[in-house]
Formats: structure tokens, sequence, C-alpha cells
């Protein structure tokens, strides 16, 4: 319930948004505005306007940057490999046999593999940050821009995937199917264009989404635990009144929180293997001849 408390403490928009400062507890935390004005104007350097969605990829970078050392180094040993090795080792194998060979091809799964794999575990990683209690619990993949960005890196694999293995001129010829009509070919063409772009729309808009619903419907369900609070302890209300609402309110309201806080959990690992598995879908269209 760390999460829950941490979304009672502030209006529902502030839990979604990014700023450049990071809530720890009360009116402490960590101003990340600071930071940049110093490297700004103390440093003479640049602004490198470190925000908390940026500090949480940063966080997100450096778990799974660590499990996968421990993991690679782990691997060689016969036996002792131990409980995050195994975990990591189990989910690879399933990313490389039931994700990547299948959308790809296993003629190019050993090339686009770490991308995929880079994908799944830098996603699943933030979205398990952001459950996490202060001075965590901003989920950069709630950030549209964050979505669009990886979105973007899943566009440009397709494009210049598929340009390397059919050539520029090819590629961009093969997108409109064999046996169309000449005369609808200039449309088909651009139909099949503008396809490629709702691809990576698709993708940024759906990691977008769930990751964002989430975490308010959890910040509603924290406002209905403090309802009534602020009066109380302001003396604008009385105590028989401040706990009839807790009473009648606080039970379903932490019910539904439990619910929807394991739910998250879930939907943590879900959007990570729906992103993984779309971009590598993606990507395995543009690099058939077939297509």
């Amino acid at each position: 319930m760390s999460v829950l408390s941490v979304l009672a403490g502030g209006g529902i928009i502030d839990h979604v948004i990014n700023s450049e400062d990071i809530h720890v507890v009360g009116e402490i935390g960590i101003p990340l505005s600071r930071f940049n004005a110093w490297c700004e104007h103390d440093l003479h350097l640049f602004n490198p306007h470190l925000n908390k969605h940026v500090a949480m990829m940063m966080v997100a970078a450096t778990v799974v940057g660590v499990a996968a050392i421990v993991t690679a180094r782990r691997a060689s040993l016969a036996r002792g490999r131990g409980i995050l090795a195994h975990c990591v080792e189990a989910v690879v194998v399933f990313l490389r046999d039931q994700v990547v060979r299948p959308g790809v091809g296993d003629h190019h799964a050993h090339a686009y593999f770490p991308l995929f794999a880079t994908f799944f575990f830098f996603i699943l990683a933030n979205n398990l940050v952001g459950l996490l209690p202060p001075p965590f619990g901003a989920t950069a993949t709630g950030n549209i821009a964050v979505t669009a960005s990886l979105a973007g890196i899943t566009l440009l694999t397709m494009i210049v995937g598929g340009m390397v293995v059919k050539g520029p001129v090819g590629y961009w010829i093969g997108i409109v199917p064999h046996g169309v009509p000449a005369f609808m070919w200039p449309l088909v063409w651009v139909i099949e264009f503008v396809g490629h772009l709702t691809k990576p729309f698709a993708l940024t808009v759906r990691l977008f989404a769930n990751m964002t619903a989430g975490h308010v419907i959890l910040a509603v369900l924290g406002t209905f635990l403090v309802a009534g609070s602020e009066k109380f302890f302001a003396g604008q209300s009385s105590l028989g009144a401040w706990i009839g609402v807790k009473v009648m309110v606080a039970p379903a309201s932490l019910g539904f929180a439990l619910f929807i806080t394991v739910f998250e959990l879930l939907v943590a690992f879900v959007q990570a293997y729906i992103f993984t598995t779309l971009s590598s879908i993606f990507v395995g269209l543009c690099l058939s001849h077939e297509h």
C-alpha cells in the first residue's frame, strides 16, 4: 500500500505528469531543478533538463544493466547461479524462442534479439519502478514522449532493416503487394506508407494509455482514503463525521486499491510483452520478402 499512500498525498494530475521535483515524503523532495540550474549557471555547461521521468529511466536502465551483468557472469557457472540469474535466463529464452524468432524469422533472430530484449526489460523495469514507494513512484512509460521515442526506434528499425535486406529502391517499391493493378498502385503505396506510421503510433498510445490509466485509478482511490481528513484536522468538521466517512469509504477504497495494485503488476509485465511482440512482428514484416 505504499504506492497508494503516495498517490493519496496530492492531486491526481500531479502523479501522472512530469516535473523537475521528486516527492519523497511530506514537504521533503529532491529538487532536480536546482541541479539543472547548477549545471547551466555554476558550471557554465548546459542545462541537462533532468526531471523525474528521466531519473526513473536512469534507475531502470541501471537495474537492467546490473541484472544483465550478474546473469551473464553466473551463466558460465555449472551450479549456484542464483534465483535472479535463473529468472532472467528463463525470460531471455522465452523472448528468443516465442517472440523474436516467430516475429523476425530464424535468419534475423540473432541480429535483432538484443534490441527486443532491451525493449522488454527496459519497459518492464520502468513499469515496476513506477509502483515503488518514494522517491520512486513515477512511471516513465506513462509519458507519451517516452513511449513515442521507443516506438520511433521500432519505426527506424523497420525502415532501415528493410532497406538493408531488400535495398532502398526494392524496399519502398516492395511495400505494395504483388498483383495490384497499375492504376491502383499509387493509392495502395500511399496507404501502405501511412500504415508504416500507424504501427508505431499504435505502440505509442497503447503503452502510454495503459500505464497512465492505472496510476489515475490509484490516485482516485487514494483521494477517497483521505476524504474529509483536511477539514477534520483544520477543525471544520467533527470527529464523528470524519469517522463516519472513513467507515463508509475507506474499506471499499482500500479493497479496490489492493486489487488495482496487484492488477498493475500484471499490466507491467503484459505491456512490456505486448510492445516487444508487436515490435518484432512489425520489423519482421519489413524484413520478409513475401510482404
